[in-house]
């Protein structure tokens, strides 16, 4: 077996094993799937390449040059590519590009170059649940609804919001912060507002709070070590 082949067959069973999990879990709390976006920042464009062949159509990226150099060297058809990093107002232009959903809005200067560019696809506010100044994301819900009126009267599709769980939360923060989130989405958007949750040491927890989108990255592709080189091996950048 070679190298590719091998790694599709790692990818594979594992992207099976999570989808059994899920499928699981949505049983047990009846409910419908979610999307499952598989987070291949720092992984190379064979890892993308791979986890397509075993039926993985979205991706998401932190980082935008690594965005723009996997979108425009896998060519893949039918792929949905999320940007869920911190977006800067210089990158802003390569992300619009780029990216068929934006999920970290959460600032008004990015907002409005994101509204000038005049970004079509579905973009989500970034809401800082932890309330952890070393985070990004609107801290207050004043400023989240001062900036959700701004994104709409500058035509950007709002679909809800994005949030990041801290590892360090117990099982009873974890679903009232997550459940928190959700309502929070809803009161925005209405019943039909996306919610991105979850990865993967907390999806169960998002999910029980309705999260449509979860941004799962080492139950798909695994730990980083030297078996599984790094995109940054792959293109010969340093770092």
């Amino acid at each position: 077996m070679g190298l590719y082949e091998q790694l599709v067959k790692e990818i594979g069973d594992r992207w099976a094993t999570l989808e059994e999990q899920i499928e699981k879990k949505c049983e047990e709390i009846g409910r419908s799937k979610p999307t499952v976006i598989a987070v291949s920042k720092q992984k190379s464009l064979e890892h993308v390449l791979a986890a397509y062949d075993v039926g993985i159509k979205d991706f998401g990226e932190n980082y935008v040059q690594e965005l723009e150099t996997k979108v425009t060297g896998t060519g893949l058809p039918n792929a949905n590519w999320h940007f869920i990093g911190h977006l800067q107002r210089r990158n802003a232009k390569k992300a619009t590009l780029h990216a068929d959903v934006i999920h970290s809005l959460d600032n008004e200067r990015i907002i409005q170059r994101v509204g000038d560019l005049g970004y079509e696809k579905p973009v989500l506010l970034q809401y800082n649940i932890s309330k952890e100044g070393s985070k990004f994301g609107v801290t207050t819900l004043d400023e989240l609804e001062r900036l959700y009126t701004m994104a709409k009267e500058l035509r950007l599709a709002v679909q809800g919001l994005m949030v990041i769980g801290d590892p360090n939360w117990d099982e009873k923060t974890l679903r009232e912060k997550f459940l928190e989130g959700w309502r929070i989405s809803s009161q925005l958007v209405g019943h039909d507002a996306w919610y991105s949750a979850g990865m993967t040491h907390d999806w169960p927890y998002a999910l029980e709070a309705n999260a449509t989108h979860l941004r799962i990255g080492t139950a798909i592709f695994g730990e980083r070590n030297s078996h599984s080189r790094s995109f940054f091996a792959f293109s010969g950048s340093q770092g």
